[in-house]
Parts: C-alpha cells; structure tokens; sequence
C-alpha cells in the first residue's frame, strides 16, 4: 500500500511525458530553450496549445516532485513505510510502533525532510527531463 502513492504519481508524470512527445510529433510542441518547474514543453505558435503545454508540463513536474517527496523516508511519509518492505517483519513492526510514537514529532520529520528535499528534487527533475528529450542535454 506504500507505494501505491508514490506509483501513481511517476505514472502520471509517464502519462504526461507520452502526452509531450506526442504533441511534439503532432507539431503543437517543441523543446524549450530551458526547462523549468513551469516549462518542460512550450507551443510551437501560440493558442489552445499554449495552455495545454502548460497543464502538461506543470502534470509532469508535479507528478514528480510529489512521488519523490512522498518516498521521502521520514514518518509519515510513505518512504517510511516502504523500508519495512526491506527488512525483517519484527523491524518493520518496530518501525510501525515507532512512527505511531513519535506523534508531533513526525512535523518536525517533516520539515527536516523538505530541507533534503530542496537537494535531491532539482537532480531526479534534470534526469527525467534528459530522458524525456534524448536528443538534447538540459543542465
């Protein structure tokens, strides 16, 4: 069930991806010049699909940046959860006993998690954005 949140986001961005290249084929879409939250694809000419490279993109970036949160493993994000996968039953059930005890502390968990957060998001972003455009190069 942990990564039933984390796997539907990167299916989204995926979804959103395909939508890109497609409109790129269709001749609606073009690389921009440099991506960003906001930009990852931009309108050949402007109208309807000015608006529609918006939605895609932000889906994409969106998408993204909350399934690379979301396994975050700080309580109570599922990232948490997901190390149980990975160790003994007895360890996972001390995990689960733990994140139910930290209790106010899983904010400050948190807050400490989004500071990580800021390092790690910009990297996977440039990655996905490099595989979405093979044929160019984003730093």
């Amino acid at each position: 069930m942990a990564l039933a949140g984390p796997v539907a986001n990167f299916l989204l961005m995926v979804m959103a991806g395909v939508a890109i290249r497609a409109g790129m084929l269709d001749g609606g879409f073009q690389s921009p010049e440099a991506v960003n939250f906001y930009t990852v694809v931009e309108a050949v000419q402007p109208g309807a699909w000015e608006g529609v490279a918006k939605v895609v993109s932000i889906l994409f970036s969106l998408n993204l940046m909350l399934g690379i949160f979301n396994l975050l493993p700080v309580p109570p994000l599922d990232g948490y959860s997901v190390i149980g996968l990975f160790t003994s039953e007895q360890m996972a059930r001390r995990m689960a006993d733990l994140r139910s005890t930290l209790g106010m502390y899983s904010m400050l968990a948190l807050m400490v998690g989004w500071q990580a957060f800021s390092y790690i998001y910009q990297p996977v972003f440039l990655m996905a954005v490099n595989l979405l455009y093979p044929e160019l190069h984003y730093a």
